[in-house]
């Protein structure tokens, strides 16, 4: 085992743990909109750029700091992360419900420039859970593969669930102090 390997990982881990975050209805019609401007004009469908905006209030409501999220519309896409956290950047990766056993995904033509990479499921429209994380090194090694997505054709670092950190439910905080 070398130090980018888990001590336990995702997959080994029951879904029961894995961190759930709800999003009212309040949160989730703003961020809806923030995802519908963002998909204008750039690649991806709509419905992936809104569940990608989820995802990432997702992450940032667990770890009690919703107000971070990045409202930005990035003409040539965003620096390579979504949230700056007590200093470290993270990108956030969000798959859609169908996904079975998903792995975190990250565009091989692109630069590693977030410190961790988090994959999160939508499992409904308010609830997502965060399935674990992944440092900067363990995504820079990831096999990459050639797959299709959103009709294109895409090369992607893919880091499976047996490669990820878990994060325990229980260091997430739902309200800021």
């Amino acid at each position: 085992m070398s130090t980018s390997d888990p001590l336990v990982s995702v997959s080994e881990m029951p879904k029961a743990v894995q961190p759930t975050v709800e999003i009212s209805d309040a949160k989730r019609i703003p961020l809806s909109e923030l995802g519908t401007m963002r998909a204008r004009g750039g690649p991806g469908s709509i419905e992936n750029h809104i569940r990608g905006i989820m995802g990432e209030f997702a992450v940032a409501k667990f770890f009690g700091v919703p107000e971070k999220v990045d409202d930005e519309i990035y003409e040539h896409g965003d620096p390579g992360y979504d949230l700056q956290i007590d200093g470290k950047t993270i990108d956030v990766k969000t798959v859609d419900p169908r996904a079975n056993n998903p792995g975190l995904m990250v565009d091989a033509t692109r630069n590693i420039e977030a410190d961790y990479y988090v994959l999160v499921q939508e499992l409904n429209a308010n609830t997502y859970r965060i399935i674990g994380y992944a440092p900067a090194p363990v995504v820079k090694n990831a096999d990459v593969r050639p797959l299709r997505l959103d009709g294109y054709a895409k090369r992607l670092r893919v880091v499976e669930q047996y490669d990820l950190f878990p994060i325990p439910s229980y260091i997430g905080v739902s309200e800021r102090p």
